[in-house]
């Protein structure tokens, strides 16, 4: 629900998630962290992954963090898969 395009909620799904937004700062955060991160995958642009992460990491959260430091670890990978064209961010199948 939190993620969730405006189009894809329910009426009273989409008046919770204005009420959690609005009543509880982490929730607003790890919400727009999320979409931003999202947003780079989507639009293929690796340039503010650097960006993101300190800002990311600036906020504490410990899921946040986990995210952080594994994006960090596994730099390369990740900005091949915002770049590559043919990547699907899907495993492959055989």
């Amino acid at each position: 629900m939190l993620l969730k395009d405006n189009a894809g909620l329910e009426r009273d799904e989409g008046t919770r998630r204005e009420v959690l937004r609005e009543m509880c700062s982490p929730v607003r955060d790890r919400r727009r962290l999320a979409l931003d991160v999202c947003r780079l995958f989507r639009e293929r642009n690796a340039q503010p992954l650097d960006q993101w992460l300190g800002q990311a990491a600036s906020y504490g959260f410990p899921d946040i963090q986990t995210l952080v430091t594994t994006l960090r670890r596994e730099r390369n990978a990740f900005l091949a898969a915002v770049t590559y064209r043919g990547a699907t961010g899907r495993p492959k199948t055989r």
